[in-house]
């Protein structure tokens, strides 16, 4: 066997697992970040759902601003999961 045909065959096997383990840290990077965004959704509708606990048991006015601060961040998040 050639030296050229040993070096053919390597690039032959080497090349898919290059592709591969590619491919799937492409995919992992991108599962990081849509969870991070899922994370961030979840905290602020936890919030949310504080906000107007609190107000209902204390029956005291809802922090409206922050409630709507809460709906714009989660409607950009949404957009961002989306595009």
């Amino acid at each position: 066997m050639a030296l050229s045909d040993f070096i053919n065959i390597l690039q032959a096997t080497i090349s898919p697992v290059v592709m591969i383990s590619g491919t799937g840290l492409i995919c992992l990077v991108i599962q990081t970040r849509y969870g991070r965004i899922v994370d961030r959704i979840r905290q602020l509708i936890h919030e949310q759902q504080k906000l107007q606990q609190e107000a209902k048991e204390l029956k005291s006015k809802i922090n409206v601003n922050r409630l709507e601060n809460i709906d714009l961040q989660i409607e950009l998040l949404l957009n961002r999961v989306q595009n």
